[in-house]
């Protein structure tokens, strides 16, 4: 008989049953537990603060008008700091925790702070600019012309080269090249209006003008005026009665007005048939009865100046066009320069 080994295959199938029953059991329950679980998820919460992550910094300097008043541009040079800082901004953490009822099916979503937790967010970069003081005593080089700055920075154009572009009644602006040995080179622009609608500026803009237009420093007013008039406009003028070839000589004009009305925007021009001595502006401006104002101009005679008389013309113009009844003869002569005694 074999009855042991009946009764084990007998036994063995419920055991294989419950097993079955146990793993289907647990098959079905598992999406359940999964759906019991809580999810969670880090999510930016309010901003807290900015940080500077890194900071480059570069000296540099600027060059701009300085404002004066008379005939010759002054340039001022400042130096500069200018900062690069890089920055991200840090906000809070805040954990969404989202839960399922296992028996519901209902979903649950709470938000909490995380202490002491933080994100990063969005970088930026900001560029400063801090000012070191005045370049005093230094050496400059611009449009390749060298110079150097006295104790506040200044350079006094006592030869009035940013004077010449603008002789030319169509450029308006130039751009000046400025380099320094050891902080490199900068780009400036300049500008002439001859007419500038001033009182429609914004403080900002009124304060670049005066660092940028050669007028402007000058302290020259050419806002347009409506109710002018030009009768009382009187002219006084000086040159040299003879210049020697290689001299340099000061044409000076003088403008007076003794009527009622102001004289708007007056402008002077020198005329001639020597190139040397033709189209030289001089800028006067609004010129407010009782009020005087003074312009002069300097002029190079070439070394090739022959000997001999030289004749010119000043005429003016204002707001309303040719101004005849000012213009003035000019006339002097070219003499040649004294001989050199020769050595023993």
């Amino acid at each position: 008989m074999n009855l042991p080994a009946t009764h084990t295959q007998l036994g063995r199938g419920p055991r294989r049953r419950a097993v079955a029953l146990v793993l289907v059991g647990l098959a079905l329950l598992g999406p359940a537990l999964l759906q019991a679980q809580t999810e969670t998820v880090r999510r930016r919460g309010q901003y807290l603060r900015t940080e500077v992550v890194r900071t480059d910094a570069e000296k540099t300097y600027s060059c701009t008008l300085a404002p004066t008043s008379g005939s010759y541009p002054t340039l001022l040079f400042r130096r500069l700091e200018r900062l690069k800082q890089q920055e991200v901004r840090i906000y809070e953490v805040v954990v969404e925790e989202k839960t399922t009822d296992a028996q519901t099916g209902r979903d649950a979503v709470t938000y909490r702070v995380s202490p002491g937790d933080e994100l990063r967010g969005e970088s930026s970069v900001r560029e400063t600019t801090r000012d070191l003081g005045a370049c005093a005593d230094e050496p400059f080089v611009v449009n390749a012309v060298s110079l150097r700055t006295n104790a506040g920075g200044l350079y006094v154009d006592s030869e009035q080269r940013l004077l010449l572009p603008f002789d030319d009644l169509s450029v308006n602006a130039i751009d000046l090249e400025v380099r320094h040995e050891e902080m490199g080179t900068v780009t400036t622009r300049m500008s002439r209006y001859l007419t500038l609608r001033w009182d429609t500026k914004r403080p900002d803009e009124r304060q670049k003008l005066v660092q940028t237009d050669v007028l402007v420093s000058l302290g020259a007013d050419f806002e347009p005026v409506t109710a002018v008039a030009r009768e009382g406009l009187r002219v006084r003028f000086s040159f040299p009665e003879t210049m020697e070839p290689g001299q340099d000589v000061i044409l000076r004009a003088e403008v007076t007005n003794e009527g009622k009305r102001p004289v708007s925007c007056l402008l002077g021009r020198l005329f001639s048939r020597q190139p040397w001595l033709s189209g030289i502006n001089l800028y006067f401006g609004n010129v407010q009865p009782g009020a005087t104002r003074e312009f002069e101009r300097q002029v190079h005679v070439p070394e090739s100046a022959a000997p001999g008389y030289v004749f010119g013309a000043l005429g003016f113009w204002d707001i309303m066009g040719t101004v005849k009844e000012s213009g003035q003869a000019l006339s002097s002569r070219i003499v040649a320069r004294p001989a050199v005694p020769a050595g023993p």
